[in-house]
């Protein structure tokens, strides 16, 4: 076939370059046209002016932008030269936005075919026939039906297949299988990767890929889809090229130090190894082909700088420093050897960099270390002295003295005016000390020295040495800092005063408040105490007047006896008195042994808070009969609920202080003068293992702004009548602490208060204290 006509035209559209075949074809040399704004032309400015001087013609007499159109659509666009030949047109889509125009003799296809029209087979063929075989690559098309369409001689040379897979209308598939059956991809599953490849030939996007065949031999490809389907597939043998390749990448990767191959234009990086890769912290493969170099500078002049210096010095630089970043945003300073060559036949630029980032922080710490110590022998508010051990002379810098009151034509640099100046309990602490730090018996020299004033009173310095040793590691000179530090020492010796007072006042605090909370049980077991009596008088006091009466009727019953004037019905009289007093006293005394047995007990648990199991009713009426006196006095009356087989293991001490302190609090606390109310205690057992205890008077209540505090100990709302505010503070520590509850506040003013305890039935054997 004849070579075809091709033009490359650029992004913008406009003519880049076109081959003599292209000329030819449309009457001209392809490359002196200008369009209308002087530039070289557009396509559509191109055909135009071949139109306009009748170079050539469309037989459907369409313009030049409704040709333009057409070929953009992916169509070929079939039109007639001045010489009566068939020239058929088409447009292939390039990477970055440009385009490559073919122009085909397809004068013999329309003597047998007719004149072409739109996208059939027969056109295709006959139009890339043509180009393909203009080009250097093997090339191959393939129809929707993945059948081939079109092939160059080159594709069936470079892949060795047989003149019957050639032929047009041959499957893909067939080809693929062929190749693999043949062994030219090396030991396969056969139907698993004739299908793989089938799959990959089906997508509908471009794409390009690489692959090696079993001989050695290395393709880059390139998949293009067509407009109606199928896709075409150029195919160039890069194995010399590979080679190459892999030889340059196993020497980079065979140097140890980071390597980086740049383009000089532009600074894409072609090339790097695996140190500089590590380096810089990313990986080869989305940095090669894809990053700029300057990317990696801090300044991205500094790449410029480089590039200068290099031509200036014949493409060669061996100590160009720059500051420079890994992907991570890490900066370091870099070292860079640079020679200019080409590579892959581009300017490039060869960089071995040297990470000398310690040795640039190691210059600038000495530099900033020179700098600072001599700023700081000039105007430091601290003294410096350097004790040179080898010859013993000391030396102090004015500042020095100055801490001390002494100006600078008082200064005496001697170890006997130190001896004078320091006091003598810390000179002998001192002196070994430095001895031992700079024989290295001790790693710092941190010590507080006390000196004399020239006014006489006493500074405090704090003195921090450093050594300065020989080439052999010997300590010669110790370089210290002198901090005058006499107003912290003086405001630490207050404060450590000021908390060990505060230490004592709080040991005060704590057993003042101890004393007071064992008042407070005191106070409680006293209330228990008055109970006591009251309750105890009435029963005494009929069995001391039965006792009486007895007496009584006994001696007037003796005396009658012994004058001989007992009569038998005085006798009967005097046996029944005695049976109903006797009957009256053992009822009442028995009643007071009760009453006895019961105020012991709960006396007993308010002492002791030892721990037992007892039954939770019983209980709480035993402890309402001990206020019974403080009760009826106020007139209030009380009412229990609760469950009559409810048995805690725990200590009825604490529950007998809790209850005495919310009826105390009640009657002192809830109620006007002269008011009767009515208490309520609620028990339930809302599971198993717990027990509620609601304890509720209708009293005059308590401010919500007061519920925060009521349980803080020492507060309370009748200070000026003897409230001690430790009640309900006892309460709350007996209810967590002992019983291992919690207790919380329900009450408003005019409402009434209620306290909800919630605690284990059975208490758990770590007690606290209360």
């Amino acid at each position: 076939m004849a070579g075809a006509g091709l033009a490359r035209f650029d992004a913008l559209g406009r003519l880049a370059g076109a081959n003599r075949a292209f000329a030819e074809c449309l009457g001209n040399d392809g490359g002196g046209d200008r369009g209308g704004d002087g530039c070289a032309p557009t396509l559509e400015e191109l055909l135009a002016a071949r139109i306009a001087t009748g170079a050539i013609t469309d037989p459907l007499g369409r313009t030049a932008a409704a040709l333009v159109e057409r070929l953009h659509a992916g169509e070929m666009v079939a039109l007639r030269c001045r010489a009566g030949a068939w020239l058929g047109l088409t447009l292939v889509a390039e990477d970055g936005g440009g385009c490559v125009m073919t122009a085909a003799d397809l004068s013999a296809a329309v003597a047998e075919q007719g004149l072409p029209g739109g996208r059939e087979l027969g056109e295709k063929q006959a139009l890339l026939e043509t180009t393909f075989d203009a080009m250097v690559d093997a090339v191959a098309g393939f129809d929707r039906d993945l059948r081939l369409a079109v092939c160059n001689r080159l594709y069936g040379e470079m892949f060795r297949l047989p003149a019957e897979l050639m032929r047009v209308g041959t499957a893909f598939d067939t080809v693929v299988r062929f190749m693999a059956e043949r062994g030219d991809y090396g030991a396969v599953d056969v139907p698993s990767f004739v299908a793989g490849r089938v799959a990959v030939a089906r997508r509908t996007d471009t794409f390009d890929f690489r692959f090696t065949l079993a001989d050695g031999k290395v393709f880059d490809a390139r998949h293009s889809p067509l407009p109606g389907g199928g896709f075409l597939r150029r195919y160039s043998d890069i194995t010399e090229a590979a080679r190459v390749e892999e030889a340059q990448r196993s020497i980079l990767e065979a140097i140890a130090f980071p390597l980086v191959v740049t383009r000089m234009a532009d600074g894409i990086v072609v090339a790097a190894n695996e140190p500089a890769g590590f380096l810089f912290g990313a990986p080869l493969h989305e940095v090669i082909g894809r990053a700029s170099a300057k990317s990696f500078y801090v300044d991205p002049q500094a790449r410029e700088q480089m590039i200068g210096h290099l031509r200036a010095q014949g493409g060669r630089i061996d100590n160009f420093e720059a500051r420079m970043r890994t992907s991570d945003g890490r900066t370091f300073w870099a070292l860079l050897s640079v020679r200019t060559f080409r590579f892959h036949g581009v300017d490039s630029i060869l960089t071995c960099i040297n990470d000398i980032s310690e040795r640039k922080r190691i210059e600038l710490e000495l530099a900033a270390s020179r700098e600072l110590f001599e700023q700081a022998i000039r105007a430091a508010r601290d003294g410096i002295s350097q004790w040179d051990l080898q010859t013993g002379e000391i030396w102090f810098s004015p500042q020095w003295w100055a801490l001390l009151g002494y100006g600078e034509d008082e200064m005496v640099n001697t170890l006997e005016r130190w001896n004078e100046l320091v006091l003598e309990a810390d000179r002998a602490e001192s002196l070994r000390v430095a001895r031992d730090f700079a024989a290295g018996r001790r790693d710092d020299c941190h010590l507080l020295q006390r000196f004399r004033h020239k006014d006489g009173h006493t500074v405090h310095l704090y003195t921090r040495a450093i050594k300065v040793t020989d080439a052999d590691g010997v300590t010669v000179k110790l370089i210290g800092s002198h901090t005058d530090v006499t107003e912290r020492v003086r405001a630490e010796e207050e404060a450590r005063a000021a908390r060990d007072a505060a230490e004592r006042a709080l040991k005060e605090l704590k057993e003042a408040q101890a004393h007071l909370v064992q008042s407070e049980k005191m106070a409680a077991l006293g209330s228990l105490v008055a109970g006591v009596a009251h309750e105890i008088n009435t029963p005494i006091g009929i069995a001391l007047t039965g006792a009486s009466l007895l007496a009584e009727k006994t001696g007037t019953i003796r005396t009658a006896f012994e004058a001989g004037r007992l009569r038998k019905p005085d006798f009967a009289d005097y046996i029944d008195t005695a049976a109903e007093a006797t009957q009256l006293m053992m009822l009442n005394v028995d009643r007071a042994a009760q009453l006895i047995q019961s105020f012991k007990q709960i006396a007993v648990d308010q002492a002791s808070e030892e721990r037992r199991v007892f039954d939770m009713r019983d209980y709480i009426h035993e402890v309402l009969r001990s206020l019974g006196m403080r009760l009826k006095k106020a007139a209030h009356t009380v009412e229990v609920r609760c469950p009559d087989d409810l048995v805690l293991d725990s200590y009825p001490g604490a529950l007998s202080q809790v209850l005495t302190n919310f009826v105390m609090n009640s009657i002192v606390h809830g109620y006007a003068p002269g008011q009767a109310g009515r208490l309520t205690v609620a028990v339930t057992r809302p599971s198993p293992d717990d027990v509620e205890l609601r304890y509720s008077d209708d009293g005059r209540g308590i401010p919500p702004e007061l519920h925060g505090r009521v349980f803080e100990p020492f507060f309370t709302t009748s200070r000026g009548t003897g409230g001690s505010g430790l009640g309900l503070n006892i309460v709350y520590n007996i209810v967590t602490r002992t019983l291992k509850g919690r207790v919380t506040l329900d009450s408003a003013p005019g409402r009434g208060t209620t306290f909800t305890l919630r605690f284990p039935r059975v208490t758990p054997d770590d007690r606290g204290a209360v």
